[in-house]
């Protein structure tokens, strides 16, 4: 990987940081009170549909010069993000039962898996039908 994909991989993944907080705001908003399975299964939708609109966008503007960088940054962006969410959650979210503890951990690698999925989903797409969108050598 070249320095400005390294770059690109380090822009993607700080822009996690701020979307881990609004993230771990927003779970403490929506599971106040809740059962811990579903605080769990909560914090991990999230981190899902963050990492699915995230890795759209930075895709679509950084990607098509960097696609190695930004994906790697997406994958290690996503892991930091997801947890930044969760730690801020439970310095913010402290309710009258204690604190906002996993049951699941491995709730935490929605986001990481999210950004995966759209990543191949487009590279796939972009190797089957060309760099812009256009019909591939093969299809011609």
């Amino acid at each position: 990987m070249t320095r400005t994909g390294v770059r690109a991989a380090v822009l993607v993944a700080a822009v996690c940081l701020p979307l881990g907080v609004g993230s771990g705001w927003l779970w403490v908003r929506l599971v106040d009170g809740a059962e811990p399975v579903v605080a769990d299964l909560t914090l991990g939708l999230i981190g899902f549909i963050v990492g699915v609109i995230w890795s759209f966008v930075a895709l679509w503007f950084v990607g098509r010069r960097f696609p190695d960088g930004v994906f790697v940054g997406l994958v290690v962006g996503g892991v930091v993000g997801s947890m930044v969410a969760y730690r801020f959650g439970q310095v913010i979210g402290v309710d009258a039962t204690g604190d906002l503890a996993l049951k699941a951990p491995g709730v935490l690698l929605m986001w990481p898996l999210g950004s995966c999925l759209v990543g191949f989903g487009v590279g796939v797409t972009r190797r089957v039908h060309g760099r812009l969108g256009e019909p591939s050598a093969a299809e011609k």
